[in-house]
């Protein structure tokens, strides 16, 4: 804690001067006690390792993935606090402590701060927190706040999406045009369990890319019920077949996304609540789900018989 001992030094001699003599020698050894004592304190005896807190405090740090892709958008929480952020471009983080007390006993102790991307394996660091501040030690961040080495998300399922388009004869002779969404998954870790409804048939998100007059399509196979399915083959396939012959999907360029989610034991419940995604509804908050996956972007001229994906 740093004094302005001029400042002090002067409102003293100022008050100083309106005593008596005795009272002025009294007031002038303690003046001299107090600057020395403050002059000689280098260490916060409230603290440990010449530590000294700030106000507020940052944690800070870098996510990187195994597939050598640059982990952006991972999801970073912290357990106690309730409290996250989001990797950055670079897979870059910045997470601001409250300072002082929260209140209710969850601001002190060793708290996990977690790493998340849903088809990564869930990962998470130690962190020793005291009245919003950070502390090092035999854990995994430095004093100043920075983690001590970047974290490695081991992909657990790689994803890439595709479109198609088919020609198919009905038995009644009728010919139909037919969009194909694909999802082809390489699995890294087996089991694996994921929440799906239906075995091979995809719920959906298309979204079209500024064509006028279309509006994101959500399909929602409501038919049946969310469950736990397990993979147990390393390539798995789902998706969904669209008739076209209606003219419903307009010439242009859509952007795909299954909806699939990675069941991962020990996730925290309460990061659901950061998240803003309950894990089984078929709806938009989905896209709140950090999840790494290739392809998905095409253009559709369907009369022409024309579609092209787009890496």
């Amino acid at each position: 804690m740093e004094i302005n001992n001029l400042y002090v030094i002067n409102l003293i001699v100022r008050e100083l001067l309106s005593l008596k003599h005795k009272k002025k020698i009294k007031c002038l050894v303690s003046l001299v006690i107090i600057l020395f004592l403050a002059n000689q304190c280098t260490q916060n005896p409230f603290f440990e390792d010449n530590y000294i807190p700030t106000e507020k405090q940052w944690v800070r740090g870098k996510v990187e993935l195994s597939t050598g892709a640059v982990g952006n958008g991972a999801a970073v929480w912290l357990e106690g606090y309730e409290i996250g952020t989001f990797t950055d471009d670079k897979g870059q983080f910045n997470l601001q402590l409250p300072g002082g007390s929260l209140g209710g006993g969850a601001e002190n102790g060793i708290f996990k701060l977690y790493f998340y991307i849903n088809n990564f394996e869930l990962t998470y660091r130690e962190v020793m927190v005291r009245e919003g501040q950070v502390f090092d030690g035999e854990l995994d961040i430095e004093q100043d706040g920075h983690l001590k080495n970047a974290v490695m998300l081991q992909e657990l399922l790689g994803m890439h999406t595709e479109a198609s388009l088919r020609i198919h004869v009905t038995p009644c002779g009728h010919i139909d045009t037919l969009l194909g969404l694909k999802s082809t998954c390489s699995i890294s870790k087996l089991p694996l369990h994921i929440l799906n409804k239906g075995a091979r048939i995809n719920c959906f998100f298309l979204f079209p890319q500024n064509i006028e007059g279309m509006n994101e399509i959500v399909f929602d196979n409501k038919a049946l019920d969310t469950n736990l399915m397990m993979l147990g083959t390393p390539v798995w396939e789902a998706g969904y077949e669209m008739t076209l012959n209606g003219g419903h999907l307009k010439k242009g360029e859509y952007y795909y996304i299954p909806w699939f989610v990675v069941y991962q034991p020990g996730f925290p419940e309460a990061m659901k609540t950061f998240l803003g995604y309950d894990m089984y509804s078929v709806d938009k908050a989905y896209l709140n789900l950090p999840f790494k996956r290739g392809g998905g972007r095409f253009y559709l001229d369907y009369k022409a018989m024309e579609i092209y994906n787009i890496n």
